[in-house]
């Protein structure tokens, strides 16, 4: 209802206002841009060489931390590219994602040669630097030598123009992604971005506590742009967490069980066993406040490839964590690898930052 109001008054707003181009702030919604020097879209998403869409400008404003190298949207599926769909590319995105579309005018602005991919999720990627080198790989995963296997090179700008990327083209079936983003800076700085169908879960320096993507995702309700990322409580943490994903190469369930007695206890099993865990773990869990890290100490006790009587397994390590500012709206738990290099069970090289939800009910 809130954003309706908001919606109502920007509409008001623009009737009102003269054809000079001017910027105007909304709460809640930010600066937008209006007036005349805007243009339309070609129907096939083209812009006409020569014009400038200066809601670029705004995002790259809106990454005022230095770690920032980039920003991501998620904008919506689609199981082809550009060429299947029923409507122009440009008319396609505004249908999809009205909202991302009336704050960030210059999406529907990018040209068709900055168009990379051909189906799956449609991410509009923006280097920060004007001037910085943006590089778009197909990849796969060689699990001989558990490594990505470059197999083409899809996209190479040095002018740091946003792009429209389509990535994981089996929308989401696959464990593995099969796109990399390369970005570097005119200082030098470098990240690579490996894009997750359905979000823009974007990579974050862990050790200096720095966010290094910026998500301007529209999320809907409040949060318009990067919801942001920080250290839970341990009273966010007590909760059953839920993974799901691909372990083996079959569709798999885990969960992580964290009481506020500083128990905890881990089990993760194939959709095909209905619930019947591969592995148990019990043992203990506490929060590193200072450094942002979830110790687990943890035995194997129970499943099907325990063993009565052989070495114990263990988990045992800090891992670094996460969750939204939103917490309150947004109750996810991101759990990377440990400080040494641990793994959970369902942590998956080369995509071992997880993503867990909490159990409804």
């Amino acid at each position: 209802m809130k954003k309706n109001r908001i919606l109502c008054l920007l509409l008001a707003v623009l009737m009102a206002l003269t054809l000079t181009a001017c910027k105007v702030d909304f709460p809640g919604i930010g600066t937008l841009h209006i007036g005349g020097d805007t243009p339309e879209p070609d129907p096939d998403g083209v812009n006409i060489e020569g014009d400038h869409d200066d809601s670029i400008d705004l995002l790259r404003e809106e990454m005022d931390l230095p770690s920032y190298l980039f920003a991501a949207a998620f904008i919506g599926g689609s199981a082809g590219g550009p060429d299947d769909l029923e409507l122009p590319l440009s008319e396609w995105i505004l249908e999809t994602d009205p909202d991302l579309c009336a704050q960030y005018t210059f999406i529907r602005q990018i040209p068709r040669e900055r168009v990379v991919g051909n189906g799956g999720g449609l991410y509009c990627v923006v280097p920060r630097d004007p001037n910085a080198t943006l590089a778009v790989n197909r990849i796969q995963w060689n699990p001989q030598n558990e490594d990505y296997d470059n197999l083409e090179v899809l996209y190479r700008s040095e002018t740091g123009d946003p792009i429209l990327l389509y990535a994981c083209a089996d929308m989401g079936e696959s464990p593995y992604p099969d796109t990399e983003v390369i970005v570097t800076d005119s200082s030098g700085k470098t990240v690579t971005w490996y894009p997750i169908y359905g979000a823009a879960m974007l990579p974050y320096d862990f050790e200096n506590d720095a966010p290094i993507g910026y998500d301007f995702t529209d999320y809907g309700g409040e949060y318009d742009g990067d919801i942001g990322w920080t250290c839970p409580t341990a009273e966010q943490l007590e909760n059953v967490w839920v993974w799901e994903g691909y372990k083996d190469d079959q569709y798999s369930f885990g969960t992580l069980t964290l009481e506020s007695d500083g128990s905890a206890a881990l089990r993760w099993w194939y959709e095909k066993d209905n619930g019947d865990a591969q592995e148990i773990y019990e043992g203990t869990w506490s929060l590193l406040d200072e450094d942002a890290l979830l110790e687990l100490n943890m035995t194997l006790v129970g499943g099907m490839r325990y063993k009565s009587g052989g070495a114990a397994v263990k988990i045992s390590g800090a891992f670094w964590i996460q969750v939204p500012l939103g917490f309150e709206d947004f109750p996810i738990l991101n759990i990377a690898e440990g400080v040494n290099g641990e793994l959970l069970p369902f942590q998956i090289p080369p995509s071992t930052l997880v993503y867990l939800m909490p159990a409804a009910g």
